[in-house]
C-alpha cells in the first residue's frame, strides 16, 4: 500500500548511520503492517481494497489540484508583474519621446546649422562659448535619449515576449485544471460507490462494533510496531520547513512533554466528540479527538518529531503518525492527502495533510491522539485552551 514511501534519501554527510538504519527499521515494519492490513481477502476486505483504491485516488487528485492551484497563483503574480513593468516602461519611453521631441524642436528653432550660426556670430567671446557648450550637451542629450529609447523598446518587446509565454503557461494550466477536476469527479463518484459496497458488507449493529474493533486492533498493531526515538527531537529539526510566523505563534517550541497544555491544535474546528465517551456505535469510547473542520484545511504538526507512518488504513482513512521522542505519538485521521512522508522531520506548525473524509467518513473531519508509551492520553489536556 505505500511501498517505497521511505527510500526518500535523507542521508546527508552529518547524519548519523543510526538515522539510516531507523529508516529502514520502518520500512520494514511498515511493509509488514501492509501485509497485515491486506491479508484479509473476504467480501469485506475486498470492499474496504476498493475503498482504500478510490480514496487514495481521490487523494492524489486533490494533491494535483493543491499543487496546480499554487502554480496558478505563482503564474498570475508573475504575469502582474510583467504587466506593471510593461507600463513602467511604456512611460518612461513616452516620457523619453517627449524631452526628445522638445529637444528637436529646440534645435529646429535654431536654423539649419547653428553651429556655423553661433561661430559666425557678432556675439562677444564669452557668450559665444556658452552657445557652444549648450549646442553640445544638447547633441549629446539627445544622442542618449535616442540610445534610451532603443534600449525602451527592446526590453519592452522582450516583456511582451515574456506576457506571452506566461499567458501560454496559464491557459495549458487552466487546461489541467478542468481535467484535475474531472478527475476529482470520478473519483469522488467511485469513493461514494466504494462507501455503499463497503456499507452492505455489514449486516448489522453488532458486526458493525466487530469491524471496528478489528480496525482498532489493526491502529494499535501499527503504533506498538512502530519504532520509537528515545530522545525527543531538538526544534531545529533537519529537512523541514519552517512555519509562517503567524502559524508559528501557534505552536510553541521545545519538547512535547514540556508543553502539556500548551500545544496548538492540529486544526481549527469544533470538537464533535472527546476522549473517553462513548462512540454511536456503543461500547467502544473514543480513544482521541474528532474535530469537525472543512474539507482541505491544514492538518499540522502539534510538535516537533519525525513521520513514522503515512497511509491508508481501513476506517481510519489516510493516516499519519508523527514521533515526538520520549514515548510520544501523535496520530491524524481521515485525510483528504498526506504531504509528508515516513522519516521526514517536522516542526511544530508544519503542515502533514488536509482534512479529508478519507476512511468512509460523510462529512470532514480529524481524527486526532496523542499518545504516551503507547497508550492514548485526553488531548484536551495537552492542548492549548481555546477562547
Amino acid at each position: 500500500m505505500i511501498a517505497g514511501l521511505v527510500c526518500l534519501g535523507i542521508s546527508t554527510s552529518g547524519m548519523a548511520d543510526t538515522d539510516e538504519a531507523r529508516l529502514a527499521t520502518i520500512e520494514k515494519r511498515m511493509a509488514t503492517l501492509e501485509r497485515q492490513i491486506e491479508k484479509d481477502r473476504s467480501t469485506h476486505g475486498r470492499a474496504v481494497a476498493a475503498l482504500r483504491r478510490s480514496e487514495q485516488a481521490l487523494a492524489d487528485a486533490a494533491r494535483k489540484q493543491s499543487e496546480l492551484e499554487a502554480q496558478q497563483d505563482a503564474t498570475r503574480r508573475e504575469l502582474e508583474q510583467i504587466n506593471a513593468d510593461i507600463r513602467r516602461q511604456q512611460l518612461r519611453l513616452r516620457d523619453n519621446r517627449a524631452m526628445l521631441a522638445a529637444q528637436l524642436r529646440a534645435r529646429q528653432a535654431m536654423g539649419d546649422d547653428p553651429w556655423l550660426k553661433v561661430l559666425l556670430s557678432p556675439a562677444d567671446p564669452a557668450q559665444t562659448g556658452r552657445m557652444l557648450s549648450y549646442l553640445q550637451y544638447l547633441q549629446h542629450s539627445q544622442v542618449s535619449r535616442i540610445e534610451g529609447a532603443r534600449t525602451q523598446l527592446a526590453e519592452l518587446t522582450s516583456l511582451h515576449e515574456a506576457a506571452r509565454k506566461t499567458q501560454a503557461v496559464a491557459a495549458r494550466l487552466v487546461a489541467e485544471q478542468r481535467e484535475i477536476t474531472e478527475n476529482l469527479r470520478h473519483a469522488r463518484a467511485e469513493r461514494e460507490r466504494a462507501v455503499k459496497r463497503l456499507a452492505g458488507t455489514v449486516a448489522g449493529r453488532a458486526e458493525a462494533l466487530d469491524r471496528l474493533r478489528q480496525d482498532r486492533a489493526r491502529l494499535e498493531a501499527v503504533v506498538t510496531a512502530l519504532p520509537a526515538a528515545a530522545q525527543p527531537f531538538a526544534s531545529s529539526a533537519t529537512g523541514s520547513s519552517a512555519s509562517a510566523p503567524e502559524i508559528a505563534a501557534l505552536f510553541p517550541k521545545g519538547p512535547i512533554r514540556r508543553l502539556k497544555g500548551r500545544l496548538g491544535w492540529p486544526v481549527p474546528g469544533t470538537v464533535q466528540a472527546r476522549f473517553g465517551t462513548q462512540r454511536q456505535e456503543g461500547r467502544m469510547q473514543w480513544q482521541g479527538l474528532l474535530i469537525g473542520a472543512a474539507e482541505g484545511t491544514p492538518v499540522r504538526a502539534v510538535a516537533d518529531g519525525e513521520v513514522l507512518f503515512a497511509a491508508w488504513m481501513p476506517y481510519y482513512g489516510l493516516v499519519g503518525i508523527v514521533d515526538h521522542g520520549g514515548g510520544f505519538l501523535s496520530l491524524y485521521g481521515h485525510n483528504q492527502s498526506l504531504v509528508r512522508r515516513p522519516g521526514e522531520r517536522v516542526r511544530a506548525g508544519d503542515m502533514l495533510g488536509r482534512v479529508g473524509i478519507s476512511g468512509g467518513r460523510q462529512t470532514p473531519a480529524l481524527y486526532f491522539e496523542i499518545r504516551q508509551g503507547g497508550n492514548p492520553v485526553n488531548p484536551e489536556r495537552w492542548l492549548a485552551a481555546t477562547k
